[in-house]
Order: structure tokens, then sequence, then C-alpha cells
């Protein structure tokens, strides 16, 4: 079965792990018969915004399987502004990347509200990265204030992963990815049933490679005890309708 991976990064980061770049990535993605990968760059991610989206998308022209997130920085507003303007008009960008432990602003602040105001225009979704209750709760609040917008939660709230399941529940914008090195039994089969009736049509592949592995998240689908249409929808079929690919 191919499987679309919406959480993935290139570049190096201050782990014990390697730096992966484009070959190596491409041998990953045969390796687990990803036919797309959605990544953002971990230099725009930790460091350099701007320097990390133009190597990204240098990357990645002319690369089938892969796609990217261009990363944004509340810190930066008008800049953030403007390199959504460069690159979200191009099919291979497919949304935004926010980290607020990198950035130092939940996605609730005022700055991070002035760049999701101007992202509206674009229609594409916005990655953020969850981890704590506190990101959980910010994300409502812009859900809830921005419906306009689809928001993809990263990690699942990590260890408070069951709000997330919680918040996914109560805002149909928002898509849960349980990306995570913090696994704990039937946590995907918890996201399936407490989402309710079609919430499985809002859980999505990410591997978060090369953090971790594609086979972590995949044998955590494995686990879930879900029907073949269901691992359909969570590996390929909802990132295809999300992404509009």
């Amino acid at each position: 079965m191919p499987i679309i991976d919406v959480h993935a990064h290139l570049g190096s980061w201050a782990f014990p792990t390697r730096s992966i770049g484009v070959e190596p990535t491409n041998k990953l993605l045969e390796k687990f018969d990803i036919e797309k990968c959605a990544l953002a760059a971990a230099e725009a991610v930790v460091s350099n915004f701007i320097e990390g989206n133009r190597k990204l998308a240098a990357v990645i022209e002319g690369q089938p399987r892969m796609l990217g997130y261009v990363v944004v920085n509340p810190n930066y507003i008008e800049e953030s502004i403007e390199e959504m303007r460069k690159y979200l008009g191009r099919s291979q960008f497919v949304g935004l990347y926010f980290h607020s432990e990198y950035c130092g602003h939940l996605i609730n602040t005022l700055a991070s509200k002035e760049i999701l105001t101007a992202a509206r225009r674009y229609g594409k979704p916005v990655l953020v990265h969850t981890w704590g209750g506190d990101s959980v709760q910010a994300l409502v609040e812009v859900a809830q204030e921005y419906r306009s917008l689809k928001f993809l939660m990263a990690h699942m709230g990590g260890h408070d992963w069951h709000l997330g399941i919680d918040a996914a529940k109560e805002n149909l914008n928002i898509y849960v990815v349980p990306t995570s090195a913090h696994n704990e039994r039937d946590k995907l089969r918890s996201a399936v049933v407490g989402m309710g009736e079609r919430g499985d049509r809002r859980i999505l592949f990410g591997s978060g490679h090369p953090l971790t592995s594609p086979a972590n998240v995949l044998g955590m689908v494995r686990d879930a005890d879900l029907t073949p249409r269901q691992r359909e929808q969570i590996l390929y079929l909802n990132a295809k309708e999300l992404f509009g690919l």
C-alpha cells in the first residue's frame, strides 16, 4: 500500500542523528513505499528560516516524491509573510510549518495570528508542533478563530495526547499526526475511536524522519486493529485529499 508522509525533515539537527540529504531520503522513501513526503528544512526550523526555505525549494525541485513546507517564524512577521508569497504559489509547497518551541511563540500569540491571517489567502494547511497541554489549547483557540484553515497537530500533543484527541474531536479543522518518540499502547486506536464517526478521515501518517523512523509510526498503525479501509485512509487517502494531490 502506498503511503503519503506529511511530517518529515531534510537536513541536520542538534541530536545524535545523521544529516539526511536528498539521496538517503529518496532511498528511505522507496524502502517504505512512500509515494510523497512533505518536508521542512531543519535549518529553517532551528535557525535561519529564510535560508532554510530557500535551500529546500532548490533541493526538492525535480524530485517527484518530495513536497515542501514553508517554515514561518512569528519573531519576523513581515519576512514570514514574504516567505509565504514566494513559495506557496508553487505546486510542490503544500503548507506552512510552525514550531512553537524553536521560535518561542505558541500558535495563538498576536504575532502568530498575523501570519495566520495572511495565510488564509493561500488555503493550504498549517502543520503545528504540539507538545503538552498548553500547545494543544493554543491550537484549539486558533482553529476556532480561523475556521477556513486546516491544522495538522504534529505529535498529537506529545505526552498529553489524550488532550490532542479531545481537541480534534471537537474541532473538525484539526487533523492529528501521531508522530512521536513518546509511544503508548493503543495510542492510535484511541484516536480512531475517540475522534468519533469518520474521525479516521482526520488522522494522517507522519514519520518525523530523520528524528524518528517511518517504521515507528507504521508499527502504531499495524497494532491499532484497523480495517483495511481505515489503514488506507490514514496512510494515504486523507493526505491525498488534504493536499489536493
